[in-house]
């Protein structure tokens, strides 16, 4: 058995969730830093009018690597914490303890469509929610951005608190079909 297959199996977590919707950042912020890495390394050995040795070179690459990665690492937590404060809010008002929920429900992967859970994790964020919690859509918006289709959704919660879900039109189409049931 391949060692991701294994992954998938397991029961989700918020932790699990978080990581899915971080995955693309941490892919980008990974790329960006080794390209300037490379690109400074390469700039060191092969310029005349390098001011700095390769030793300095490489301590450079370093901070500038690892500020890239603890940017994207921001930008994508700033991101994706909406989501995993839902999920946290639904559990104190619902009274329940979402890993449980998951185990009781037999629900192992970060995209799954019941009547009782509708969840959904990308870089777009993480989408979350127990039958119940959402009393009512207000309205339902779709925009394009970057030639992507995208909708954002208008909900209130249990709280009586408005919550805007932005994703892919998709994603926002299929959470309202979930929530019309």
């Amino acid at each position: 058995m391949h060692p991701f297959d294994s992954r998938e199996k397991q029961v989700i977590t918020k932790l699990s969730l978080y990581l899915k919707a971080m995955r693309f950042f941490i892919i980008l912020s990974v790329s960006l830093s080794l390209i300037i890495t490379v690109s400074v390394i390469l700039f060191s050995l092969f310029s005349d009018a390098a001011a700095l040795g390769i030793i300095e070179s490489l301590l450079l690459c370093m901070i500038c690597a690892g500020l890239l990665f603890v940017l994207f690492i921001v930008i994508g937590t700033v991101s994706c914490y909406p989501g995993i404060h839902r999920i946290t809010k639904q559990e104190a008002l619902l009274r329940f303890c979402f890993r449980d929920e998951m185990i009781k429900y037999g629900i192992v992967g970060t995209e799954h469509v019941s009547p009782e859970w509708f969840i959904h994790a990308d870089a777009a964020g993480v989408i979350a929610f127990r039958k119940g919690f959402i009393i009512r859509i207000d309205k339902v918006e779709e925009f394009v951005r970057r030639s992507i289709i995208n909708a954002k959704i208008t909900v209130v919660g249990i709280d009586n608190k408005s919550m805007i879900i932005i994703s892919d039109y998709r994603i926002i189409e299929k959470f309202a079909k979930w929530l019309a049931q």
